[in-house]
């Protein structure tokens, strides 16, 4: 195989190419059946009122209404299945991600919840097993970070909701190990006390103290968006909220394997 056919064939796809379809399409009427392999009537009715608008209770006619689905009604409908657990659909959730991943889609299956997998656009290989080995490890603030990664990469993203999460995730695991006498401690309580104490890493400091550093990065994090509505208020740019996650990412990770000393 020469570069150039090599470089086609593993070029990542805008959407669900045509070549795709029929194996989605099979993904989701699958989940329209029951245990018993019968047609649920009630599936079409709950999309009927998650989508807003009329999907038929013939097979036949839902069947075809699927294959008329564009590309994003299709990754909502994968989505909400998962999101749902329609008739197997989290068990059968690896099965759709081998299809997406080898149809080389531009979305996949993020399994970085194990419990809730669902469809995002893929990061590098690299970077989403980093973020799942933080989630995995660190409980509570892990699952809000999941939940900030879906409302960046996710099906329906919103940037208002990654950045609130983002921050929240930090606290859950901040405010307990910084100061873990204030039950009302937030990521500005923790900053401000930061500002009084010596703080290290076990890096040579250079031209960048620790202290500076951490704290700068919990600044950017704590003042990057608005926290409350006012007359004022600015949404978070999409760009912002994947620069939150990434801040509220690596956080987590320091403090979570207590490479940050505070004295």
């Amino acid at each position: 195989m020469g570069a150039e056919e090599y470089a086609e064939l593993t070029a990542i796809e805008t959407g669900i190419p045509p070549y795709m379809r029929p194996q989605i399409w099979d993904w989701i009427v699958q989940r329209s059946r029951n245990e018993s392999v019968w047609f649920d009537e009630d599936v079409p009715k709950f999309m009927s009122l998650a989508f807003k608008r009329d999907f038929s209770t013939r097979q036949d006619y839902f069947e075809q209404q699927i294959r008329a689905l564009d590309d994003n009604e299709l990754v909502s409908a994968m989505d909400w299945m998962l999101y749902f657990d329609i008739h197997r659909a989290r068990s059968e959730a690896q099965g759709l991600k081998m299809v997406l991943d080898l149809g080389r889609s531009e979305w996949t299956v993020s399994l970085l919840d194990p419990d809730v997998p669902r469809v995002a656009k893929r990061i590098p290989s690299g970077v989403e097993r980093a973020y799942e080995d933080i989630v995995s490890k660190t409980s509570a603030a892990g699952s809000l970070l999941a939940q900030a990664f879906n409302a960046v990469y996710g099906a329906s993203p919103n940037s208002d909701s990654a950045y609130g999460l983002s921050v929240k995730a930090v606290e859950m695991i901040a405010c307990p190990k910084v100061l873990p006498l204030n039950p009302r401690a937030t990521l500005g309580t923790v900053i401000s006390h930061l500002g009084n104490k010596d703080v290290s890493l076990p890096l040579l400091e250079g031209h960048v103290p620790a202290k500076d550093l951490i704290t700068g990065m919990m600044k950017k994090l704590w003042t990057g968006g608005e926290r409350h509505g006012s007359e004022t208020y600015q949404h978070v740019t999409m760009e912002g909220a994947k620069a939150s996650l990434a801040l509220a990412f690596s956080l987590v990770s320091m403090l979570h394997e207590d490479v940050i000393t505070v004295s």
